[in-house]
């Protein structure tokens, strides 16, 4: 579970959190665990906002959340349980 920085969608107040689920875990280090991913600070400003979308992902960010997912290890804003 990935937790996305605030104000990134148009029009949306919500937090947004991305969920990549598999059932293809079974006899991997993953099985029978959850790792939750917090991206909340790696975000960009925008130079002008979209309504309520004043935040962007940059693709570095994009990046370093995939290598953190794909690490499958403990970091500062990676959890496993």
């Amino acid at each position: 579970i990935i937790a996305l920085p605030n104000d990134i969608f148009y029009n949306t107040g919500i937090t947004t959190y991305i969920w990549v689920l598999s059932n293809k875990k079974a006899g991997t280090l993953r099985e029978g665990k959850v790792q939750l991913i917090n991206a909340n600070d790696l975000y960009e400003k925008r130079r002008k906002s979209l309504g309520n979308k004043r935040n962007d992902i940059p693709e570095s960010a994009i990046q370093e959340i995939t290598k953190i997912y794909g690490e499958f290890r403990e970091t500062e804003i990676s959890k496993i349980f």
